[in-house]
Order: structure tokens, then sequence, then C-alpha cells
């Protein structure tokens, strides 16, 4: 899932990824920074015992960055983008 948002006409992002390791434990990954930027500004990572808590987590998470004022872009692929099928 892919949130955007305008701060003084520079376009900021917030991208959030939903995937499985090898250890069958679920990865919130998120990614987020600016189109100014070539390289993400930052990433952060957080391992789940399973997929519903990761889940709620997610919500939770886009519920706060709308509030915050970004908008969500659709991608296309489902309510949320896992990493394999990018």
């Amino acid at each position: 899932m892919i949130l955007k948002r305008s701060v003084k006409a520079i376009e900021r992002y917030y991208r959030i990824d939903l995937t499985q390791n090898l250890f069958g434990e679920w990865i919130v990954l998120r990614r987020y920074g600016s189109k100014r930027f070539i390289k993400p500004t930052g990433e952060i990572m957080k391992i789940f015992q399973s997929r519903e808590i990761a889940q709620s987590t997610i919500d939770k998470l886009v519920r706060l960055k709308m509030k915050k004022g970004y908008s969500e872009r659709n991608t296309g692929q489902g309510r949320h983008t896992y990493i394999d099928d990018i």
C-alpha cells in the first residue's frame, strides 16, 4: 500500500508491505521518503508471529497516516501489497 501527501509542494510517500519470511513469521516493512530523493529516507521492519496481528498493525498505521493528511494510492494488487508481488 502506498500513501501520499504533499507538503510545501513536495510529494511525500509512505509505503507499507506485508510478507512472510522463511520461518513463517510475518514482516511489516515500512518505507518512507520524498520524491526528491532516489532512495527512501527511512525504512522500518517489524516481525509478527501471526498475520492477523500484522494486519491489525497495518490498519492502525494507515489510520494514523490518513489523519496526518496522507491519502491512499491503489497499487492494483488488492488491499495491501506483498513484496513477492512486486
